[in-house]
């Protein structure tokens, strides 16, 4: 499935320091700690994939989840896909919790 560039044109961009900025203050000023950041982005995403790409019963989704910002947010999203009623036969794949850091251990 291709996504036409013209969706994207009017979506505002920031840069990194802006988003660096924004982690701050989310902590800081409105005290929403970023495990809370990284559930909320994961239960989006997840519910995203579940309405956009698992309407077929049999459709599949494979969550890859990277070291980087939003890895967190991936495995609360796999988590919660995980937790829906699956086709048999479904498998995951993971790495172990020695490779995760402090707060996505908690996925």
């Amino acid at each position: 499935m291709s996504i036409p560039n013209s969706l994207f044109q009017d979506i505002p961009t920031i840069t990194t320091e802006q988003m660096i900025e924004v982690d701050r203050l989310m902590i800081e000023e409105y005290q929403i700690e970023l495990i809370q950041m990284m559930e909320n982005a994961g239960r989006c995403l997840a519910i995203l994939a579940r309405d956009r790409f698992l309407v077929n019963k049999k459709a599949k989704v494979c969550v890859l989840a990277g070291t980087g910002g939003n890895g967190g947010g991936a495995l609360v999203s796999a988590r919660r896909l995980m937790n829906q009623p699956r086709p048999k036969g479904t498998g995951y794949l993971y790495r172990p919790k020695a490779f995760l850091s402090t707060q996505e251990s908690g996925n």
